[in-house]
């Protein structure tokens, strides 16, 4: 289980605003609301440095690799050597387009949403519309919402739903995105 932090996490809360703020370098997702109604989300920006990401990661498998090898269970010395840390056939990410993963931009799951004239300059997902459940106290669906006039640079796009299914139902309804620019867009 990934266990980084996000900048800003808001949830089950009602009448939320959010503007004129910048958001930069987040470990994971840089905001997260869930399960929100009554939202204005403006003139908000989103950057990701990928540069001091490299170097976060860096540090991280630093640490994994001393933990991992002072506990006796460290990775064999071939496997560093054809860029698999643990010898599963995964490589250690270089420069991966979308690297970092999971650095989100505007992740909302919620009621009423309104997120305008926002810029988001990252190397993931960065307007994403996460769905409501049968659970959720604002739910069962993420619905009424409208992006606008938004700015993306790199990023994967602008999605709704990136997620899997779930047993109390996955719902989302009644979604306009409009006037979303993309600049040197890795998606869309």
């Amino acid at each position: 289980q990934d266990e980084r932090p996000y900048l800003l996490v808001i949830t089950q809360t009602d009448d939320i605003y959010l503007g004129q703020l910048e958001y930069r370098d987040s470990p994971m997702y840089h905001i997260a609301l869930h399960d929100v109604k009554t939202i204005l989300v403006e003139y908000v920006k989103v950057a990701v440095n990928i540069e001091g990401q490299k170097e976060i990661q860096a540090i991280g498998k630093d640490m994994t690799r001393n933990a991992l090898m002072a506990a006796g269970k460290g990775p064999h010395r071939h496997h560093l050597l054809s860029g698999s840390l643990f010898g599963d056939g995964i490589p250690l990410l270089k420069d991966i387009p979308t690297f970092p993963l999971n650095t989100d931009g505007i992740d909302i799951a919620g009621v009423d949403v309104v997120v305008r004239h926002c810029n988001v300059e990252n190397f993931d997902g960065a307007l994403c519309v996460k769905p409501l459940t049968q659970k959720s106290v604002h739910g069962p669906c993420s619905r009424n919402q409208y992006w606008y006039n938004n700015s993306i640079q790199w990023g994967v796009g602008a999605s709704i739903g990136s997620v899997g299914p779930d047993p109390d139902v996955n719902c989302i309804s009644d979604i306009i995105f409009e006037n979303i620019h993309f600049t040197n867009a890795l998606k869309t």
